[in-house]
């Protein structure tokens, strides 16, 4: 079926939401804060991934737009990616971390080989 990949709801998603102070999302969006400036950098960098032939995007669109109003910069380049694609993507785009969605079963398989090429990269 070639290389087509729908167009999925993360870019699309509604603005980040406000959390309003005491509550968790805003617990959550000052860790997410402090360890950036730990770090030293402006924000920390997520990149979601979806490998494998798996088409159920929707828990990981949710984490993605989770992730943005926790105040992560997210990255997520749609579904059936290869551990390869993730891996240069996890590279290409400077990610502080790396989220893999896998409904499809084949965790054991595909999380080693991405967590393999991560540390040879």
């Amino acid at each position: 079926f070639g290389e087509f990949r729908a167009p999925t709801g993360v870019s699309s998603a509604p603005v980040a939401v406000t959390a309003e102070a005491g509550t968790p999302l805003a617990l959550v969006r000052e860790k997410v804060t402090r360890t950036a400036d730990e770090m030293g950098v402006g924000r920390l960098r997520l990149l979601v991934g979806k490998p494998g032939l798996d088409g159920h995007s929707n828990g990981a669109e949710q984490i993605a737009v989770r992730a943005r109003d926790a105040g992560f910069e997210v990255v997520y380049q749609g579904i059936r990616l290869t551990p390869e694609q993730i891996t240069d993507a996890a590279i290409a785009e400077d990610v502080h971390c790396v989220g893999l969605s896998i409904l499809s079963g084949s965790h054991a398989e595909l999380v080693p080989d991405v967590l393999h090429r991560l540390r040879e990269a």
